[in-house]
């Protein structure tokens, strides 16, 4: 709580009622998410992990800084779907130990309990604006518009698990003028597993006509009507996306949180 928006993914975790803790020593933590199985460690301070097991080290030949330092296995085994790390300085550890580095965010933060304006973007009843735009929440018929449209993903799996868990919106634009109304998705957002708002993509032919804040503002009203706090986590260097949460009022985290998985996952 003395760094909330940097650790706003396990506080989060902890207010939802889904987080196990796995180990706990001298105020380091390692949490595990129950609905996602993924992992999240911090040590706030400078001091060493109490995780590791210290194996003495040969002194007739060189070794790097963690070369000596093991986490030991009845740990890594319950760490099945990748951990997110809050220091940089444990990456190289779990480097050492089997991990690999996938991605460095920021995490966004939307720290106000009313509700963002959702004047000129969308009706919250659900009927469609002058131009014909609707949000709502994705259902099974729109798997397959929709999970080609999910970033950062090959396998399409995942996103349709969070669309029939009802954790996926879109942005629809209909078409009065045929018979019966055509509605076209243009664009989607949604809540992971483990908390996260993400999953934004507006297609090409559609941006720039505040689609994407659109997006935001209904999934963040939604967590909201949850009692939760929307955040989000802003990959380093995508300055996009950092301006559009500057936009809408969100806080960042002054250092960044790290994702790894096991080599052999």
């Amino acid at each position: 709580m003395k760094n909330k928006l940097l650790h706003i993914d396990m506080i989060e975790l902890i207010n939802r009622g889904c987080a196990e803790i796995l180990f706990e020593a001298d105020g380091e933590y390692l949490l595990r998410d129950m609905v996602s199985k993924v992992c999240f460690h911090t040590r706030p301070d400078e001091g060493e992990s109490k995780l590791i097991d210290l194996v003495k080290e040969d002194a007739t030949k060189p070794v790097d800084k963690y070369s000596s330092q093991h986490i030991p296995e009845n740990v890594t085994d319950q760490i099945t779907n990748g951990i997110v790390l809050h220091q940089q300085r444990y990456v190289e550890l779990l480097k050492a130990n089997g991990f690999n580095e996938t991605v460095e965010c920021r995490q966004a933060v939307y720290t106000n309990k009313e509700k963002l304006s959702v004047s000129g973007l969308y009706r919250p009843d659900g009927k469609p604006m002058p131009n014909g735009l609707i949000i709502r929440k994705l259902d099974a018929d729109d798997i397959q518009e929709a999970a080609p449209m999910y970033p950062g993903f090959d396998n399409p799996d995942y996103i349709i698990e969070r669309i029939e868990a009802g954790a996926v919106y879109g942005a629809f634009f209909g078409d009065n003028t045929a018979n019966d109304t055509i509605n076209t998705l243009a664009g989607i957002i949604g809540i992971h597993e483990e908390g996260s708002i993400g999953m934004l993509y507006v297609k090409p032919q559609y941006r720039h006509q505040k689609l994407a804040t659109a997006l935001e503002t209904y999934a963040f009203n939604r967590a909201l009507e949850n009692g939760w706090i929307p955040y989000g986590q802003i990959i380093a260097g995508n300055e996009a996306s950092m301006r559009l949460q500057e936009s809408m009022g969100l806080h960042f985290s002054k250092s960044s949180v790290y994702w790894m998985t096991k080599n052999n996952a």
